[in-house]
């Protein structure tokens, strides 16, 4: 049979082995600690020359920025393309060729807007277009 004693220090032993596991790797109903994305930092000039841009070519009067100096919804979709790594020149590229192949269809024209060109399926859909894909 035994020893008292010998049970007792191995439960000891046992029970420390089992609060470390527990330690080491916690049960499941915890929530593990969630990483941030990344993104690339994006200059308000960069967002205000984009939209810019779009009225330069399309002769439009899209704005950056509400008068009480919050971003717009269009100009939020290009500072969005921006953090995915897209260039200002990337941008420009897109808002050039796009304005070429819409701006004389009076059915296309109107799609010449912030949303439509900075929506991130069609951006790179555009961009692959000018890239010959």
């Amino acid at each position: 049979m035994t020893d008292p004693i010998q049970i007792a220090e191995i439960f000891s032993v046992l029970t420390r082995i089992a609060d470390a596991l527990d330690r080491a790797y916690p049960p499941p109903t915890e929530k593990a600690p969630t990483k941030r994305k990344t993104s690339t930092p994006v200059l308000k000039s960069d967002i205000e020359s984009a939209i810019d841009f779009i009225n330069k070519k399309t002769g439009r009067g899209f704005s950056a920025f509400h008068p009480n100096g919050r971003i717009t919804a269009g100009a939020t979709k290009a500072r969005n393309i921006m953090q995915k790594g897209y260039t200002l020149q990337q941008i420009k590229t897109v808002i050039a060729y796009m304005a070429k192949e819409w701006g004389d269809d009076d059915m296309m024209a109107k799609y010449l807007t912030p949303d439509t060109l900075f929506r991130p399926s069609k951006f790179e859909k555009y961009l692959g277009k000018i890239n010959g894909g």
